[in-house]
């Protein structure tokens, strides 16, 4: 649909506005604020993938290496840890969609799936990443008699937890809202777009 044909379209349906963007210019607008989405997201992952397999051999050396039954436990449970960050991060991404044959409305509505997933996991990271490395941690300290070091590490956690949150809210926020107010005027226009 071209840019006069969306203009004419919108006013058929009572509306008095212009409509203020066309396939290009919209596609090319969400895929400058999501190329710097996707490169923030990206490091992001890589980093804690990397970190995350690190993780498995380290956790291997602490469990031969701490004598005390409870830090071996803690330590080799820091492997399914890793793999559940791993695997969190990567099944994400499958959501993932730069389609461009796709007709508008769907893009918008596979882009926006993509990053309430992202969101998601940033609200719910106590329970999908700080949470099980938190227990494996205090195992670890308890049985090395350490308990100051678990005290240390929860307040960390604690402010890894609100950052999180307030990312969620302050990062993907606007953007969704962006997408979500583009659907509904695609909606509204009875904008079926297929080509």
């Amino acid at each position: 649909m071209t840019d006069n044909e969306l203009k004419n379209e919108w006013k058929k349906q009572g509306g008095s506005e212009q409509v203020a963007f066309t396939r290009e210019g919209l596609a090319q607008e969400l895929q400058t604020a999501l190329a710097k989405m996707d490169s923030t997201i990206k490091r992001r992952n890589t980093r804690e993938v990397i970190a995350a397999y690190a993780l498995i051999p380290a956790a291997i050396i602490m469990a031969i290496a701490f004598p005390p039954l409870v830090s071996k436990i803690g330590a080799l449970l820091l492997i399914p840890c890793s793999v559940l960050i791993i695997t969190v991060l990567k099944r994400v991404q499958r959501y993932k969609t730069r389609d461009m044959t796709l007709p508008l409305k769907d893009y918008l509505v596979q882009c926006k799936i993509y990053l309430e997933k992202e969101r998601y996991l940033l609200n719910k990271v106590a329970y999908w990443y700080l949470g099980p490395l938190l227990v494996c941690l205090v195992m670890i300290f308890a049985g090395q008699h350490r308990h100051w070091l678990s005290a240390g590490v929860l307040p960390m956690f604690v402010v890894i937890y609100y950052l999180n949150r307030k990312a969620a809210k302050e990062y993907f926020g606007p953007v969704l809202e962006k997408i979500n107010a583009d659907i509904a005027t695609l909606t509204s226009a009875g904008i079926n777009e297929t080509s």
